[in-house]
């Protein structure tokens, strides 16, 4: 979908097929790389700049829904270090792609986030506070009371 081509289905029958042999009320779609892959990050001044783009495909596709955004920001002084390591052998003037390190402010995406879907809920949290507040997390992105228990809550891996 990001380059242009829109799939042969509507979100509708998209929806259907994803939770096989389930009532479910709530879908959720993790990719670590849906808003880009990492050599884009620093396209062009903009920290994903991708973003309009892939979340315009994202509203049209699901338009009617009640849509979610949970984004997770990461403290600049890991966040570069770690995009650059993801680039297998890249120079980092490469990998920032002209951009000042001072563009890694998640302000502007989050903006650029509610600009495009206004409608939508967004969360936003910091990363480095995620192994204390995970089992918040999942009761609260699968929509769990606060007290149900969540299996593996400290695990990160496996999910609940």
């Amino acid at each position: 979908m990001a380059k242009g081509a829109r799939p042969d289905m509507s979100g509708e029958e998209l929806l259907a097929q994803i939770p096989r042999n389930t009532d479910a009320e709530r879908v959720i779609l993790a990719n670590a790389n849906c808003i880009c892959v990492p050599h884009q990050i620093f396209k062009g001044e903009d920290l994903y700049a991708l973003v309009v783009e892939k979340l315009q495909t994202f509203g049209t596709l699901f338009q009617g829904h009640a849509i979610e955004l949970s984004i997770c920001m990461r403290d600049p002084g890991t966040f570069i270090p770690a995009a650059y390591g993801k680039f297998h052998s890249r120079s980092s003037q490469r990998c920032m792609a002209g951009a000042a390190p001072t563009v890694v402010q998640c302000s502007s995406l989050i903006h650029s986030m509610r600009t495009i879907m206004p409608s939508a809920q967004i969360t936003a949290r910091c990363n480095e506070d995620t192994p204390f507040i995970w089992p918040k997390i999942l009761r609260r992105l699968i929509g769990l009371d606060a007290e149900e228990p969540v299996k593996a809550g400290y695990n990160l891996t496996q999910g609940y």
